[in-house]
Formats: structure tokens, C-alpha cells, sequence
């Protein structure tokens, strides 16, 4: 079972409050038996990720000034989050791997202000303090319940490999272009984005010469080059969480 919340709203409707809504479906349809399904919580293993849609949808209401007040929104998220993640274990599962937050300074949304030669340093700070409080987190967790179900799996370092690989074959390629510029752009930036089409029904928005050598797709999301690149990175690991 995958599902996923993409609100971003972190004003007590965001993406970690709704897992509770999932969890309560899960938890009533894990002893429902099926003619051809019966949900086994004991031989299953969890997969959790909070993105960075409730940061996204904070600084988009908040003025720069407020970024510092950035690290308590993040235990917010982190005291929900620590709820949900007992509930889970609660139901069973017995391998639990929790995705460290990626560097949301790289994504091309705000790499936009350097004209997407640099990271937001600022930002990915905010990341590495997300990450830092999830695995205390998950030791806190790990040590309550005397076990090792609950993991990481490592995004962010992952997604920073990824980028620095695609920016050096960029630097000696003519075909490949900056990892930090989107493929899929508006042609007029604030009015028109990726996918946007005017009131004739006009396309609004140009495509890079070759999607298969990006990193992101838009402003936010990475392509499926990117996503290809950020898994070859994850396989062992996720391969050693599930056997």
C-alpha cells in the first residue's frame, strides 16, 4: 500500500496531521479479511516520508524574517510525526525506515535567486536541523521500545551526490545542461509555469531538448532522470531494510 499527501498545508491540516486520518483507515482495514487479501502487519515493513511540501507551504506565508522562527515549526512536525510512527509500530510493523528531509535549498524554486547557480545554503540548514531532530527522534523511539525497527534512509546526502555527479558531466558536456534549472519551464516567469496554457488553449510552457539528462522536471518536483539517479544511490539500502 503507497499513500501520499501532497497539501503542504501546515497550518494543522499539513501532510504529517493527515497520516493520523491514514493511519486510522489502515488500522481498521489491517483485521478485515478479503477473499483474496488479508493484511499482515507483522511481515510488513513501513516506509514513511514527510517531503518538504508543510516547509514549502510555511515560507510561502511567512517574509524571510521569519526563517528563524523555522526550527520550531520543525518540532511541530517532528512531535506529530513521533506519534504516527508509534501508531505504526503499534499495528505491527516490524521494520520502519523514515526518509531524511532532501536539501530544499536545491530545489530550482528557490535556486531561482541565484539564477540557479547555487543552493539556498539558508534553506538547506533548515534541512539538516530537520534530519538532526528525526534521527534523535527515532533513537528515542528505538531506545523506548528497547529495538532497532526504526531507520533512516538518507536522502539528503543522497540528492547531494546526485546533483554534484550531474553537475560535473555537465561541466563536460554540451548536451547536458544545469542540474539546478528545471526542464519544464513557464515562458514568462510569475504568470506561467509548467503545464500552463493560455485562454486560446495555447501552451505556455517550453520543454528542455532532452528531459532524460535533468534532475528536476519543474520548480519542485525531479524528473525521472533525477528520481532514476536519487534511486540507484538508495538500492542497497533499501535492499538491506527489506531482507
Amino acid at each position: 500500500m503507497a499513500i501520499g499527501d501532497g497539501d503542504g498545508d501546515g497550518d494543522g491540516d499539513n501532510s504529517t496531521v493527515n497520516k493520523s486520518c491514514v493511519l486510522s483507515f489502515i488500522g481498521k482495514a489491517t483485521w478485515c479479511k478479503h477473499d483474496y487479501f488479508v493484511a499482515q502487519p507483522y511481515n510488513s515493513v513501513a516506509i514513511v516520508s514527510v517531503s518538504d511540501n508543510d516547509y514549502s507551504a510555511y515560507l510561502a506565508r511567512n517574509a524571510d524574517d521569519d526563517l528563524q522562527k523555522l526550527p520550531a515549526f520543525a518540532k511541530t512536525i517532528m512531535q506529530q510525526l513521533g506519534e504516527n510512527l508509534e501508531r505504526i509500530q503499534g499495528l505491527g510493523v516490524k521494520r520502519i525506515a523514515v526518509i531524511l528531509i532532501e536539501p530544499m535549498g536545491c530545489v530550482p524554486l528557490q535556486a531561482a535567486s541565484s539564477s540557479y547557480t547555487n543552493c539556498s545554503e539558508v534553506l538547506n540548514l533548515g534541512s539538516k536541523f530537520h534530519n538532526q531532530m528525526l534521527k534523535q527522534a527515532l533513537k528515542n523511539l528505538n531506545d523506548k521500545s528497547n529495538s532497532t525497527v526504526f531507520v533512516t534512509l538518507d536522502l539528503y546526502n543522497v540528492f547531494i551526490s546526485a546533483l554534484n555527479k550531474l553537475r560535473k558531466r555537465a561541466s563536460g558536456s554540451l548536451g547536458m545542461k544545469n542540474p539546478l534549472k528545471p526542464c519544464c519551464e513557464g515562458k514568462e516567469k510569475g504568470k506561467y509555469y509548467c503545464g500552463s496554457m493560455d485562454e486560446s488553449g495555447a501552451k505556455q510552457y517550453g520543454i528542455c531538448e532532452n528531459p532524460n539528462l535533468s534532475l528536476f522536471w519543474d520548480t519542485v518536483h525531479p524528473s525521472q532522470n533525477g528520481w532514476h539517479t536519487i534511486f540507484s544511490s538508495l538500492r542497497s539500502s533499501l535492499h538491506t531494510f527489506i531482507t
